[in-house]
């Protein structure tokens, strides 16, 4: 992996922030956004 490729792929996770779910989280019963879903599904994945 060469860095251009690496930003590539920063950038390319950054644009998750801006995606909005129709998914209520239990607790503070606001929206949970793609990379909060995205985050909390790699560390299931990686456990």
């Amino acid at each position: 992996m060469n860095i251009h490729s690496i930003l590539d792929f920063t950038r390319f996770l950054n644009s998750f922030r801006a995606i909005k779910r129709v998914i209520f989280t239990i607790g503070d019963g606001g929206p949970e956004n793609d990379s909060e879903h995205s985050y909390q599904l790699a560390m299931m994945a990686w456990y």
